[in-house]
């Protein structure tokens, strides 16, 4: 996201770039302790069945992870979109 802005938006400069890192670690803060209580709740189910605690803890890291997996993967959708719609415009302002 840095790089779009410092590609497509230039005029915002320095002010641009530090919005969009300061979003993109208001974003993280956010999300990171949703990943915890995540993990936490997975940890607990596991540890409920009956399995032990480094069991537990191994299948609740792979639960997260997959969970967490999705979000990059929405992202990459987004990109293509956004390539696309500013490839279309650069398409027909060329014409």
């Amino acid at each position: 996201m840095l790089g779009f802005v410092s590609e497509y938006l230039p005029k915002t400069g320095a002010l641009g770039l530090s919005l969009m890192g300061g979003a993109g670690m208001f974003s993280t803060a956010l999300i990171i302790p949703i990943m915890g209580k995540w993990f936490d709740d997975a940890k607990s189910k596991a540890v409920a069945s009956g399995i032990e605690v480094a069991k537990a803890e191994g299948i609740a890291g792979s639960d997260t992870f997959l969970k967490v997996a999705i979000m990059p993967a929405i992202l990459v959708v987004v990109f293509i979109i956004i390539y696309f719609v500013r490839k279309n415009k650069i398409e027909s302002k060329a014409q």
